[in-house]
C-alpha cells in the first residue's frame, strides 16, 4: 500500500469517526434537553407531549413584507422529534415549543424556542414586535413614548394602541426586552422567542416566570 493511499484511508476513517462522534453528541444533547423539559413540566403540572406535525407558514414584520420575506416554519429538531409543554403556569395558559425556521435566501434552518402566553383581554387588533430597526415602517402606530416607539414596531388602530399601551404596560415591555431575543404580542398572545433550543433548566424556568409576570401587566382587568 502506497503512502498516499494510506493517508487517504486514515483521513477517511478519521472523518467518519468525527461524524459519528458529532451525531452522538447531537442526539445526547437533544435527549438531555427533552429530559430538562420533562422535569420542568413535572414540577409545574404542565403536559409534555410530542409535536404532531408542521406548522403553517408564519409571516414576519408587517403585512407588506409578508410576501417577500415569509419564512417557512416546521416543527422539527435534530434528534428525531420535539417536545411541547402546555398548561397553566402561575395562573396563565401557556405553551413552550421549538420551531425550525427555513430561510428562503439560503434554504437553511435556524432553530428557536418559543414561550407563548395567553393574555386575557389584550386587543387582538394589536400586532407588537420588538424589532426596533423596523419601527420606522409605514403604518407603525406611535405612542409618543420615544424609547418605546424606537424599540417596538406596533400595528393597529391608533386609538386602540394608545388606549391599551399605558405607561405601565410600555415600561413593562421595555423592561422585558432582555427576557428573550424577541418579544411579541400578536392576536392576544405574548411570545418570547429565543434563538436556539433552550436546554438550561434554570434559565428556561426564570424566563417562563418573567413572561408570565409581563402577561400579568398586559392583561386587561376583568377579562376572562
Amino acid at each position: 500500500m502506497s503512502w498516499t493511499l494510506l493517508f487517504i484511508v486514515v483521513v477517511g476513517v478519521a472523518a467518519v469517526l468525527f461524524l459519528v462522534r458529532h451525531m452522538r453528541g447531537l442526539v445526547q444533547e437533544e435527549e438531555e434537553r427533552k429530559e430538562t423539559w420533562r422535569e420542568l413540566a413535572s414540577r409545574h403540572g404542565l403536559e409534555a407531549r410530542r409535536a404532531e406535525g408542521p406548522e403553517p407558514v408564519r409571516e414576519i414584520d408587517g403585512a407588506w413584507l409578508k410576501k417577500a420575506f415569509s419564512r417557512r416554519v416546521s416543527r422539527s429538531v435534530p434528534g428525531g422529534g420535539q417536545l411541547v409543554l402546555e398548561g397553566t403556569f402561575e395562573g396563565f395558559t401557556l405553551v413552550v415549543d421549538s420551531v425550525a425556521v427555513r430561510k428562503w435566501w439560503t434554504d437553511s434552518q435556524d432553530f428557536y424556542t418559543r414561550i407563548i402566553v395567553e393574555v386575557p383581554g389584550a386587543p387582538e387588533e394589536i400586532d407588537l414586535r420588538s424589532v426596533g430597526w423596523l419601527s420606522w415602517l409605514p403604518g407603525s402606530a406611535r405612542t409618543g413614548h420615544r424609547a418605546f416607539d424606537k424599540a417596538f414596531r406596533v400595528l393597529g388602530p391608533e386609538e386602540v394602541v394608545r388606549s391599551y399601551l399605558t405607561p405601565s404596560r410600555r415600561m413593562a415591555l421595555l423592561g422585558a426586552r432582555d427576557a428573550a431575543d424577541r418579544i411579541e404580542l400578536v392576536q392576544g398572545r405574548l411570545y418570547g422567542i429565543q434563538r436556539g433550543l433552550w436546554s438550561d433548566a434554570v434559565d428556561l424556568e426564570r424566563t417562563l416566570a418573567r413572561m408570565v409576570d409581563l402577561a400579568r401587566v398586559l392583561q386587561v382587568s376583568g377579562a376572562a
